[in-house]
């Protein structure tokens, strides 16, 4: 039996955020001119990536180590590896859009969110 609730996934056995699954697909989604500097500089002093790389090459380097440390640790890193289908996703979108991603690092919508979902199946 599961359970959806905000952004936690319950199932029987193992409770998780959602965070790893979604990472990768918000990640790209939220990637662009505006945003690269965040990125290059989170992989440069995260994941010790070589700054004379281009920047959206160090971008997405810093965002597939990400994803492969998830792994690493043995953290699901797709909605999918948890059973999580487009079943839920209007529900899941309008909640975590709901009076709080229009002031975040990049303004999010419902629709955003829901695509961010869909990119992380």
């Amino acid at each position: 039996m599961k359970k959806i609730k905000s952004f936690v996934y319950l199932d029987v056995n193992k409770m998780y955020s959602i965070s790893s699954q979604i990472f990768e697909g918000l990640t790209e989604y939220i990637l662009s001119e505006k945003t690269v500097d965040k990125f290059v500089e989170y992989g440069v002093n995260v994941w010790g990536i070589d700054s004379s790389k281009e920047a959206v090459e160090i971008a997405k380097e810093a965002i597939a180590k990400t994803r492969e440390f998830f792994i690493s640790i043995g953290m699901p890193s797709r909605l999918s590896e948890i059973n999580i289908d487009e079943t839920h996703f209007d529900i899941m979108s309008e909640k975590a859009a709901k009076g709080g991603l229009k002031y975040g690092f990049v303004s999010l919508t419902k629709e955003d969110v829901k695509n961010i979902f869909k990119m992380a199946l």
